[in-house]
């Protein structure tokens, strides 16, 4: 009898697909389990107080080519090794793909993750007692099924004593249940609500929950609500306004993004807000409740005090603050900031469009997407350290920046910064991430560095590329780093450059590598690749003797 093996533990299996061999077992997803019983597998835990199992997947006859499957009852509790364990969760993808056409569960169950029956093309009836009470209810838990078309019939569905499932009514106003304590993501995704009142016992707002509700005007949130989640308000076009209670402590990235905000106020527990607003081009105004010690705003940002390592010798630390945000309208032409910012924070200049120059003293460091997509030209700062991932990509107009102090630079941090032309680099760099680099008008690219990495495609696709120096220093150069530079014309590689990896070069078919005989990189151009090559020196054994008593004592 062939069978096959479905052992979901992790999101990974989401993105799995089913693959039958000719053999007499076929198995897929030989995830970890603890135990087979009845052919459902489980992970047990048990410790002082619990005794638990979770479905992590299950077995099944396939010699009927995939035909319906039938149904399923989950039990309350399995024995396995004479121990007895109550089961309570349902893993990520359990039955993804499932044949079953029905699936009854205990009411023991407390826990349902992201993607449990995803995918399951007969699924047309799950049934979950009225007793459930659950802790947690994923993402996308029925996606893909006929059953999520009975969800979608009616107006409102509610799972279990606690858990809102979905809502996608036009009431003028709805209010959450009093025993809702619980809101699946998604929840009011594209509903027609104009208004939406909390109760008083939910904590979250989950990932989406009001998502495309273009006619929601007004959210009335209860004092229970401490955190609202990814993309919670997105595409919300008719929110023109938002007050977060005094116990919302953070706001996901995108939670308002592309909606009609015109103003916010922040309570006094709020401290993140890092990409919140992205895309939210009618904000105008944000005030923030005189007791929160954590942000402060002027009236065109919105600044986060903390503490910076000012020396790392010395160990001190200085209070500065992260520019946490900035007003879109107010980020027109030349921006000076400051002095006592230190940080740009993560989207705090996103899509600003009219940016055009950024002048700041003490920036110590950029994170990720911080002016990505944004107008900006020319960024001026004096002890500038630290650019992270995607910091300035897409920016098509940045012909300025000085990274000659700038250690370390994160993924496709200036990709596409087709106007960048000249760069020069700290002579202590350690990294350059993937992509960093890609597709910029980059002519000449000279590096030097302590143990430097040069991550995969860092400066791949550079057209207008001509001439690379990788000085002493640079030690590792990823995969597709140089990939496609048709004008590239020569390559430097010192005796440092000790690991190549396979294409770095490719695409490069102009290049002549300038080399150091006896070094690691003469070896791998000569012996592995068909490049043309030139020796500009000699690396004899006495040197490298030395360079190893250098290296043995500092």
């Amino acid at each position: 009898m062939k069978k096959l093996l479905s052992v979901c533990l992790v999101l990974v299996m989401l993105l799995s697909v089913f693959s039958i061999t000719a053999s007499a077992e076929a198995v897929v997803y030989s995830g970890y389990y603890d135990a087979e019983i009845d052919d459902l597998y489980y992970y047990l835990y048990a410790d002082d107080e619990y005794s638990e199992a979770y479905v992590v997947g299950y077995e099944l006859d396939t010699s009927n080519n995939f035909a319906p499957a039938g149904t399923l009852t989950i039990p309350e509790a399995v024995t396995y090794q004479g121990d007895t364990y109550t089961v309570t969760a349902i893993d990520v993808g359990a039955f993804y793909q499932s044949l079953f056409t029905s699936i009854t569960l205990p009411s023991t169950i407390c826990y349902i993750a992201d993607g449990a029956f995803m995918s399951s093309d007969y699924l047309a009836q799950v049934n979950i007692p009225d007793d459930c009470y659950f802790t947690y209810f994923g993402d996308s838990v029925f996606t893909g099924t006929p059953f999520e078309a009975e969800i979608y019939s009616k107006d409102e569905t509610i799972f279990g004593q606690n858990v809102l499932y979905s809502y996608i009514g036009n009431a003028e106003e709805y209010v959450i249940p009093e025993n809702i304590d619980l809101i699946a993501p998604k929840a009011f995704f594209m509903s027609g609500i104009k208004s939406v009142v909390f109760n008083n016992s939910i904590t979250e707002i989950p990932y989406c929950a009001f998502a495309s509700c273009r006619n929601l005007t007004s959210v009335t949130l209860s004092d229970s609500v401490e955190y609202i989640d990814e993309g919670a308000f997105k595409d919300c076009t008719s929110l023109e306004a938002f007050t977060l209670t005094d116990y919302v402590t953070s706001l996901g990235i995108d939670c308002f993004a592309n909606s009609g905000l015109k103003s916010i106020h922040l309570g006094q527990a709020t401290y993140s807000i890092a990409g919140a607003f992205r895309d939210c081009k009618s904000l105008e105004t944000i005030t923030i409740d005189e007791e929160n010690t954590a942000l402060s705003t002027d009236g065109k940002a919105v600044y986060f005090a903390t503490n910076f390592w000012f020396d790392d010798e010395l160990g001190s630390m200085d209070l500065g603050y992260m520019l946490e945000y900035y007003i879109p309208g107010e980020a027109q032409g030349t921006v000076t900031l400051r002095p006592d910012v230190m940080m740009i924070g993560a989207y705090a200049f996103y899509g600003c469009k009219d940016l055009k120059e950024i002048k700041a003293e003490d920036i110590v460091a950029i994170d990720g997407v911080a002016f990505a997509n944004s107008g900006i030209e020319k960024f001026s700062a004096d002890m500038l350290m630290y650019v992270f991932d995607d910091a300035f990509k897409n920016c098509t107009n940045l012909t300025d920046i000085d990274l000659s102090l700038v250690d370390y630079i994160g993924s496709s941090a200036f990709e596409n910064c087709t106007a960048l032309t000249d760069v020069e680099f700290n002579s202590t760099i350690t990294d350059i991430g993937a992509k960093a680099f890609a597709n910029t008008g980059l002519t000449e690219v000279v590096i030097y560095g302590e143990d430097c990495y040069i991550e995969e495609g860092a400066f791949m696709n550079c057209e207008n590329l001509e001439c690379v120096r990788l000085e002493e220093g640079v030690y590792y150069v990823g995969m597709n780093a140089f990939l496609n530079c048709p004008k590239l014309e020569t390559i430097y590689l010192s005796k440092t450059v000790t690991s190549i990896e396979d294409n770095a070069f490719n695409g490069c078919d102009n290049v002549t590598f300038e080399l150091v005989k006896g070094t690691t990189a003469y070896k791998y151009i000569k012996n592995q690749t068909d490049f043309d090559f030139e020796v500009v020196g000699n690396y004899s054994f006495f040197q490298k003797i030395i360079d190893f008593f250098r290296s043995l004592f500092g």
